[in-house]
């Protein structure tokens, strides 16, 4: 006797019985079919009776009765009624999932059809559905985030009463925090146990949400909507056209997760745009010091040029407008140079005519334009003539004469006072009179 779980392997029973010569003739080639295609189980029923005459693993169902034994209130059962109720010919009946007991009360579907042998129905082939291939297409074999889910999305499939029909992803990477949730969300401890043996959530989480009810009415769609862990998600859903099952498939991710590129997006913007500015910052305080670096150079020569400095020269680099600025203020410094040099060589020669018309001292007291320069002298003798009478003789003769007399009169004076040392003050100004000091 091969143990629970193996007994897909006993070919022939050597009993000598005709059903072990059938069993070892076609057990090898089933065996393999269901292996082949990754179906469950596989079962040879009697049409007219209900008996389950084959299995290939012989659980508690073979050898039973689906008409009244023990498993006549099952989904196989309900199978097995509706092709013995319409046994057309390559009509496939579909049984949507459901707890079997032979199973240990896993979940369960199935799918069968009446065998003919030409026009005689002989039989009913039935075969139980894989979870796991079906879980495997709906995962795609774990490779969420090759598949573009992320590390929170995932596709699923609701049957009509808002139950799962496929495995959640939290479930298989991460069981414990799945059971977190299930703990967080009030789910039934009875439920919770079932999860954690049967690891599965087929027919025990629930996904009564928008998504899954617009696609149960056979609506498509998608939006951002809660998800079934009550989180904000992207979800994308349509109904499955499968005779027999009223599913719906969603795909869901976490908007936190959906919009975290954009997020990275904006974080590297605002990173770009961060070092652009400092870049730009710093080569705008760079080509700004260079631009203003003959600017600052020209305040600083023409304050030179304010406090006299006149042999200032600004470079000429170039023949832009600080070239052409600096032309300017060349010509301009050249300028204030000369009538600098002007100013100077008149002031020279002013100083040289008061140093000869002017005592030094005085002189001196006048170039510091002193307002008052009346001083108090001693000992000066002040000489004054005058020739008494001439005017009345100037009326007696006429003009050249008068002059003449008067020129010899005054030439007189003068060689007088030069050989004595006496200096006239006014001469030829005052008619007949003649002052020496």
């Amino acid at each position: 006797m091969n143990p629970v779980g193996e007994k897909d392997k006993l070919v022939a029973a050597q009993d000598g019985s005709e059903y072990s010569k059938v069993h070892a003739r076609y057990h090898q080639r089933l065996r393999h079919l269901i292996k082949e295609f990754g179906y469950y189980d596989l079962f040879l029923i009697n049409f007219r009776t209900g008996d389950i005459v084959y299995s290939v693993y012989k659980e508690t169902d073979f050898g039973t009765n689906l008409s009244d034994g023990a498993y006549r209130k099952s989904n196989l059962a309900r199978l097995v009624s509706e092709i013995q109720a319409h046994p057309d010919r390559w009509l496939i009946q579909r049984v949507d999932f459901s707890p079997y007991d032979p199973s240990y009360g896993a979940p369960a579907a199935f799918l069968g059809g009446a065998i003919y042998n030409g026009p005689h129905i002989v039989g009913i082939l039935a075969f139980q559905l894989p979870v796991d291939r079906i879980n495997s297409v709906m995962t795609g074999d774990g490779n969420w985030e090759n598949d573009g889910l992320g590390t929170t999305g995932e596709t699923y499939i609701v049957g009509p009463d808002f139950l799962m029909r496929s495995v959640s992803r939290l479930l298989i990477q991460q069981p414990d925090n799945y059971e977190k949730y299930l703990q967080e969300t009030k789910t039934p401890h009875s439920t919770i146990e079932k999860i954690k043996a049967f690891e599965t959530s087929i027919l025990l989480q629930s996904v009564d949400t928008v998504a899954a009810r617009r696609a149960i009415l056979g609506r498509t769609g998608a939006g951002l909507m809660l998800g079934y862990r009550n989180t904000p998600v992207l979800s994308s859903y349509a109904p499955l056209r499968i005779p027999g099952f009223d599913w719906a498939i969603v795909a869901e991710r976490e908007v936190s997760e959906v919009y975290q590129p954009i997020k990275s997006l904006q974080k590297a913007f605002w990173i770009v745009g961060i070092v652009l500015m400092v870049g730009v910052t710093f080569l705008a305080t760079v080509f700004a010091g260079r631009f203003m670096e003959p600017v600052v150079s020209l305040i600083q020569k023409s304050k030179q040029v304010e406090a006299g400095q006149y042999d200032i020269v600004m470079p000429e680099r170039s023949v832009d407008e600080f070239g052409q600025l600096a032309q300017s203020f060349n010509g301009i410094v050249e300028r204030l140079r000369q009538e600098a040099e002007t100013i100077e060589k008149k002031a020279y020669e002013n100083r040289q005519l008061l140093d000869n018309v002017l005592p030094q001292d005085s002189a001196q007291r006048l170039q510091q334009n002193e307002g008052q320069m009346a001083d108090r002298v001693r000992h000066v003798t002040v000489l004054y003539a005058r020739v008494a009478g001439f005017t009345e003789l100037s009326d007696q003769l006429d003009a050249v004469e008068a002059t003449h007399l008067l020129s010899e009169l005054w030439d007189a004076f003068n060689v007088a006072a030069e050989q004595r040392g006496v200096e006239p003050q006014q001469t030829g100004a005052l008619g007949d009179s003649y002052a020496f000091n």
